[in-house]
C-alpha cells in the first residue's frame, strides 16, 4: 500500500512539472527533452528504466522501514530468564528470585536454588534443587539426582533409584520413592509407595 501512495505522488509530480513547463515556460525543457529522446532513443530508455527502478527501490526502502511489528511474534523484552545456569563459584548465580506462575515443565540439570515461588511440574535431571522458597507440583528426581526441601512443596514427588530427596521442611502430597528421602526435621503428610528408604533424622 505504501508502494502504491508513493508511486502516485512521483507521477502526480512528474506531472505537473511537465504542464507547468509545457503550458506557462513555454515548453522550453520539454522541447529539450523530447530532442533528446529521439536523437537518443536507447539511451533515453536506459535513463528511464533507471529511475523507474530507482523509484521502485525508494518505495521498498521506505516501506521496510515503516513496517508494522508482526502480531504473531510475542514480545519477550519483560519475560524472566529461566534459564538454567552452570555450576559456578559465584553462588548468587544459581539464587532464583523470579516468581513463575506457569504450567510449563522446569527441567534442572546443574545446581539450582529456588527462592520464591513456581508453579508446575519440575524435573531434576542432574545436580541439586534446594527449595528455599514454594514449589507447588509434580517434583521428579532422576537418578543421581539431589533435592532438598527447606521450604514448602505441595504436590506429587516421585524418586527414582540413585536420587536422593531431604526435607527440612515442609512436603504436602504422595511419595513414590525408590530411592532415598530422609526427613530431617521436616514433615510430609500423603500417601507412600515404592521400595525407596525412608531415613528419619530429628537431632
Amino acid at each position: 500500500m505504501d508502494i502504491i501512495i508513493i508511486a502516485a505522488v512521483l507521477t502526480s509530480i512528474s506531472v505537473l512539472l511537465g504542464l507547468y513547463d509545457r503550458f506557462i515556460k513555454d515548453g522550453k525543457v520539454y522541447k529539450r527533452i523530447k530532442g533528446f529522446c529521439k536523437k537518443h532513443k536507447k539511451l533515453s530508455i536506459v535513463i528511464l528504466a533507471v529511475i523507474i527502478a530507482f523509484s521502485i527501490s525508494i518505495s521498498f526502502v521506505l516501506g521496510y522501514i515503516n513496517r508494522e511489528p508482526n502480531p504473531n511474534v510475542p514480545d519477550t523484552s519483560d519475560t524472566p530468564n529461566i534459564t538454567q545456569n552452570d555450576d559456578s563459584e559465584d553462588e548468587t548465580a544459581n539464587n532464583h528470585l523470579y516468581e513463575n506462575t506457569e504450567q510449563t515443565p522446569l527441567t534442572i540439570t546443574s545446581n539450582y536454588r529456588m527462592l520464591r515461588t513456581h508453579s508446575g511440574p519440575v524435573i531434576v535431571e542432574s545436580g541439586t534443587l534446594t527449595i528455599n522458597g514454594i514449589l507447588t507440583g509434580r517434583l521428579t528426581v532422576l537418578s543421581g539426582a539431589n533435592v532438598v526441601i527447606n521450604g514448602t512443596h505441595t504436590g506429587s514427588l516421585i524418586v527414582y533409584s540413585g536420587a536422593e530427596v531431604t526435607i527440612s521442611g515442609v512436603h504436602t502430597g504422595s511419595i513414590t520413592n525408590n530411592g532415598r528421602v530422609t526427613i530431617r526435621r521436616g514433615t510430609t503428610n500423603g500417601s507412600r509407595s515404592g521400595n525407596g528408604e525412608f531415613l528419619y533424622e530429628n537431632p
